[in-house]
């Protein structure tokens, strides 16, 4: 998922309702394992944004195992792990580097 700009409370809902969307999807009995995001576009969060993001995720997504995040500057990458619901969450400059830590479990 690439998320740019800066996220206001309805950019935050529409990005819950599609993440909701997703997993309703998903075949029965299986939950995301992974997930790739895609920061280097991406304004920080509000406080407010950021605390519904991660109530959300412990909500519906708490059973990640690992979650990348692709370009985030220092800031970002600790907002990102804040908000994320993965157990491993790690920064990475390059896609392909993200990639290749999300296919190594």
């Amino acid at each position: 998922m690439t998320l740019s700009g800066r996220w206001s409370m309805q950019t935050a809902h529409d990005y819950t309702q599609a993440v909701t969307n997703l997993v309703s999807a998903a075949p029965s009995g299986t939950t995301p394992r992974k997930a790739l995001y895609d920061l280097r576009e991406c304004d920080l969060h509000t406080r407010e944004v950021s605390e519904m993001l991660a109530a959300f995720h412990a909500r519906v997504t708490p059973d990640m195992d690992r979650v990348a995040f692709i370009g985030a500057s220092t800031l970002e990458g600790l907002q990102a792990k804040r908000i994320s619901s993965g157990r491993e969450c790690r920064v990475f400059p390059s896609a392909e580097e993200a990639r290749a830590w999300l296919a190594e479990v």
